[in-house]
């Protein structure tokens, strides 16, 4: 059977015209439906607007409150879009609602302040840091709720890939930290952003600290 196609929309190769696609697809459809005589590549300029701010939730909300008297002023498509995006990262009702959310989900307070304070960082919704945190600590228990808090806020990149690398960097150091109390308190935060921008594995990060504080 057929895929059911969607109508031709101008700007999108025929590759593009069927239902299912990825995120990039669908939001490079719903940006055409919005600038339907859009000069620029609708997947370029949804791929560029993912690296600013990697949420299609957002990104999808972006472009339905897009400004386009802007583009008389010279900006661009993607300048507009990505300025949408992260002014509805840092929209009051949405932040506050994700703050209620996690206190009732019993995040302590620190952590809560950490996932807001990475939010606007790294461009991610405060719901989306939420999800993670809360994985993290199901999977640890509540008292690793400072370490989880660190890594937010050591983080330079925001995808879930990127935060789970510190986190395993973490979780090394937090079992050196078991075994040398007096030595280890944190993970140092060069090092974790390290590991969090993908430079050094986390465990060559942990074993080059330990080594060097045990020989």
């Amino acid at each position: 059977m057929e895929p059911e196609t969607v109508e031709l929309i101008p700007g999108l190769p025929p590759k593009l015209r069927r239902r299912g696609e990825n995120t990039v697809a669908r939001l490079a459809r719903l940006l055409v439906r919005r600038i339907p005589d859009i000069q620029a590549n609708p997947i370029s300029v949804i791929t560029a607007a993912m690296r600013h701010v990697p949420e299609p939730a957002v990104i999808e909300s972006a472009i339905a409150d897009m400004d386009l008297a802007k583009l008389h002023e010279g900006m661009t498509v993607l300048q507009i879009l990505v300025g949408a995006a992260r002014a509805k990262l840092t929209r009051g009702a949405w932040v506050e609602a994700t703050r209620v959310e996690m206190l009732e989900m019993g995040f302590p307070e620190d952590l809560c302040k950490a996932v807001m304070e990475a939010s606007k960082r790294l461009c991610r919704s405060p719901k989306a840091l939420a999800v993670w945190a809360s994985r993290k600590l199901a999977e640890v228990g509540a008292s690793q709720a400072p370490l989880v808090a660190h890594v937010l806020r050591v983080a330079e990149r925001g995808t879930d890939r990127d935060l789970d690398a510190g986190w395993d960097f973490a979780q090394f150091w937090y079992r050196a930290y078991k075994v040398f109390p007096k030595k280890l308190k944190m993970p140092p935060d060069d090092r974790m952003a390290a590991v969090l921008a993908g430079k050094i594995h986390p465990k060559d990060a942990w074993e080059d600290d330990r080594d060097a504080q045990h020989p």
